[in-house]
């Protein structure tokens, strides 16, 4: 039987300090930013630290002008519209639509 150095997995918490941002920030960069998945155990997830800190580790090494030529593992903090500015845009989309509607050019 193989015996295996003993370690600390890593919880999405654990992650997010670790960057400084929320595990809602840590859920997303999994899902859009090619982050790696974690493992589930029970309702939890971890890392394993050695894939963890490997994707970390080629991440960091990637020069800043080589980023958009890297593979998915680039992480892109990504700027979101305010809420009011979101609901704005969309008013005005739907007065237009329905100005079009009502005049009898919609498409």
């Amino acid at each position: 039987m193989d015996h295996h150095a003993p370690f600390t997995p890593l919880a999405k918490e654990d992650v997010a300090n670790l960057f400084g941002v929320t595990t809602r920030t840590i859920e997303n960069w999994i899902e859009d930013e090619g982050m790696p998945a974690p493992a589930c155990i029970g309702n939890r997830v971890f890392w394993h630290p050695d894939v963890f800190y490997a994707w970390l580790d080629k991440r960091l090494r990637i020069p800043k002008a080589d980023t958009r030529s890297a593979p998915p593992v680039d992480i892109k903090l990504k700027q979101r519209p305010a809420a009011g500015a979101v609901h704005g845009r969309l008013r005005h989309q739907n007065a237009k639509r329905l100005a079009e509607i009502e005049a009898g050019t919609a498409s």
